[in-house]
């Protein structure tokens, strides 16, 4: 895997776990895919569970947007929700 950057952190819930502040890793891997790995957005601990692969295109148009944009878009991917969102 090549580290390629990682997203903004923002207050989420998901995957058993409430009101963390969490960042998605993003890295390209050997076959051309594209890794989304939700970690701590305090030590960069992985949450297990919380990885995907989109392809290449998918990624490159989810870019196109602000930076927020994008985390919102890989944190869904990898099982988070923004606690804004939380009704």
């Amino acid at each position: 895997m090549q580290f390629i950057q990682y997203t903004v952190g923002l207050d989420c819930n998901g995957n058993g776990h409430f009101g963390k502040l969490v960042k998605v890793e993003i890295n390209s891997v050997e076959d051309g895919r594209i890794c989304l790995q939700a970690v701590s957005g305090r030590n960069l601990a992985e949450y297990k569970g919380a990885r995907c692969y989109v392809s290449e295109s998918e990624y490159q148009n989810c870019r196109d947007g602000s930076s927020i944009d994008l985390a919102r878009w890989a944190l869904k991917k990898t099982g988070f929700t923004l606690m804004s969102d939380a009704v």
